[in-house]
């Protein structure tokens, strides 16, 4: 997945104080991003004397170089949910945030947040960019003795690795990586704690993955 294809926009080298240095020549997962911008703005929380002045530079510095707005605004509030332990002992920013998403929601109304329901839940054909190429890749996992009468039979990690690979090459949305997660755990029937998701395989378990998807489309 290119960086320009992420929810937020970074650059390197550093050239603003609110961009976030990453590597130019590296395709980034999105959940790399994300645990680098709530590092980001959990460390303005920590640091600054002036950190609610701080905090909102930082979010309409980021937001004025995101498309869709909608998806940005949406994307960080589930990151602030999800991690909300890092704001201590300063969490009433939490609250300095929310705001800010509310009143940015405002300026958008045309791409407004849609109340939840269990009708707009996402469902696992949802997040698939590529239907026709997940159905190739997943039949060669049957075939490789990664899944068994639809459910997934190797190790949990090897899962976690074949999410990650597929965000990374733009065959499933980047919703966040605890949605993914679950939707396909529930696909392939498997009980795990989703916070596995949240942790980097180990590289020789990315890589026999990642051998198995470039045979498939013949690439050395």
């Amino acid at each position: 997945m290119d960086i320009d294809q992420q929810f937020f926009s970074f650059s390197y080298p550093k050239k603003h104080l609110y961009d976030i240095e990453l590597f130019s020549d590296s395709k980034l997962l999105q959940h790399h991003i994300d645990n680098k911008f709530i590092y980001e703005l959990a460390n303005i929380a920590l640091t600054r004397k002036t950190y609610p002045k701080r905090i909102i530079e930082f979010l309409e510095y980021q937001y004025l170089k995101s498309l869709p707005k909608s998806a940005f605004l949406k994307h960080v509030d589930i990151l602030v949910k999800n991690n909300e332990y890092q704001f201590k002992p300063n969490t009433e920013c939490i609250g300095l945030i929310n705001e800010w998403i509310n009143n940015k929601f405002k300026e958008v109304p045309d791409e407004a947040q849609p109340k939840p329901s269990k009708k707009n839940k996402t469902q696992f054909l949802d997040i698939l960019i590529k239907p026709a190429e997940f159905e190739k890749i997943q039949k060669a996992l049957e075939d490789n003795g990664y899944i068994k009468d639809k459910r997934w039979i190797a190790e949990k990690m090897d899962l976690v690795a074949f999410v990650l690979i597929l965000v990374e090459r733009n065959l499933i949305y980047g919703k966040s990586i605890t949605t993914l997660g679950r939707l396909f755990c529930n696909q392939f029937n498997v009980e795990m704690n989703l916070r596995n998701f949240r942790k980097y395989p180990k590289a020789d378990t990315t890589l026999k993955i990642e051998r198995l998807i470039n045979k498939l489309n013949n690439i050395p």
